[in-house]
């Protein structure tokens, strides 16, 4: 009897250490298929990686000779968000253009001596005004400049532009660049797109001391990765192509607009104060719902947009100008000529297209305001 329990026990013991094995046997099968899969996997990764920079897929961003994206600093008081005196090219999917930067980081010509009789008119204005994804010549300032030339040939048009820059913001750039461009009129382009936000983040940020430094604008994560992995954004940009439907930006109502109005006003105070005795004139710039029936007719039935709130920047801004006795001039009507919306926007970037910026040139050349009064 003793002998017998030994050997069952013996038995049913060999026969544990065999299950036993045969576990960790399919236990260390299915972790280096596991690790063969991830390791395939980061090798296709890898390839496709290495093929895309072969191709010349591009990364999103501003390069010069051909190395990029190269940072942008923070617009302000140091001036434009460009590394000033480079040539290079601003690159995106939908576009890739040449980017020549003067001494104080702005898209323009070099500064030169005023000329006796000369008038100059200084435009200011964020991404939109700076002519992101469009040639320097087709940006609607420079085809302003260049028609009011031939009746006006004393008046030079300079552009004192920054992506990333509210209005608040672009009286700094003003006050820095103010003795250089001896500026004798200014031209504030205020888009109704995201100026407001901008203002609000530009107060936000001078009360913790991060707006005002000479410091390369952070990014995200997520902007980090798309922008130096070319793997991460064609999927990216294949995502948006395929399955996006074009979101134009938000329209406020009356409770986002209390919110967000007390940091431009206070913005456009600053301006007004940096602009001194010089002629002021505003322009507005709308963002797609505003001149666009169709998009704004999918604003209300996507996100329920009220129609009282379609025009309420504009109108903001317009009442405050009034109240200062400021020229007040909304580029809304010459953009409805736009239709559809595609026609002036780029179908990623949302910035505009050429078209869009000939519109509001002809506009403003047919403006009373350059037509009756002689600098």
């Amino acid at each position: 009897m003793e002998l017998s329990a030994q050997l069952e026990k013996s038995a049913l013991r060999q026969s544990g250490e065999v299950r036993s094995g045969l576990v960790q046997s399919r236990s260390r099968r299915l972790a280096f298929r596991l690790f063969a899969v991830v390791f395939g996997f980061a090798l296709s990764l890898m390839a496709l990686e290495v093929g895309l920079r072969v191709v010349g897929w591009p990364a999103p961003g501003f390069y010069v000779e051909s190395k990029g994206p190269i940072a942008l600093r923070a617009p302000g008081r140091n001036g434009g968000a460009y590394p000033p005196g480079t040539r290079g090219q601003l690159r995106h999917y939908d576009y890739s253009v040449e980017w020549n930067v003067n001494s104080l980081g702005f898209r323009d010509a070099e500064i030169r001596p005023k000329q006796n009789g000369e008038w100059r008119i200084g435009f200011l204005g964020d991404s939109f005004t700076t002519g992101v994804g469009v040639r320097q010549q087709d940006r609607f300032a420079d085809v302003f400049s260049n028609e009011l030339k031939h009746s006006r040939p004393n008046v030079t048009v300079w552009n004192l532009s920054a992506p990333l820059c509210g209005t608040a913001c672009e009286a700094e750039m003003l006050k820095r660049a103010d003795e250089s461009y001896q500026l004798d009129e200014v031209v504030l382009a205020f888009y109704g797109g995201n100026d407001l936000e901008d203002n609000k983040s530009w107060f936000v940020n001078m009360a913790s001391q991060r707006s005002n430094d000479d410091s390369a604008i952070p990014i995200s994560a997520k902007e980090w990765l798309r922008d130096h992995s070319r793997l991460a954004s064609f999927v990216w940009i294949t995502g948006i192509r395929a399955w996006s439907t074009f979101r134009p930006p938000g329209i406020f109502n009356k409770p986002d607009l209390d919110r967000f109005w007390p940091d431009s006003e206070q913005a456009f105070n600053l301006l007004r104060h940096a602009v001194g005795a010089k002629r002021l004139t505003i322009l507005y710039l709308p963002s797609p719902p505003e001149w666009d029936d169709s998009v704004w007719q999918l604003m209300r039935s996507r996100y329920g947009a009220a129609d009282e709130g379609r025009h309420l920047v504009r109108d903001a801004v317009a009442s405050w100008s009034k109240s200062e006795g400021i020229t007040f001039i909304d580029a809304t009507n010459w953009l409805h000529q736009c239709s559809p919306a595609s026609d002036c926007v780029f179908p990623v970037d949302t910035h505009w297209t050429a078209k869009a910026h000939l519109l509001v040139a002809r506009g403003l050349l047919d403006t009373t305001r350059w037509k009756t009064t002689t600098p």
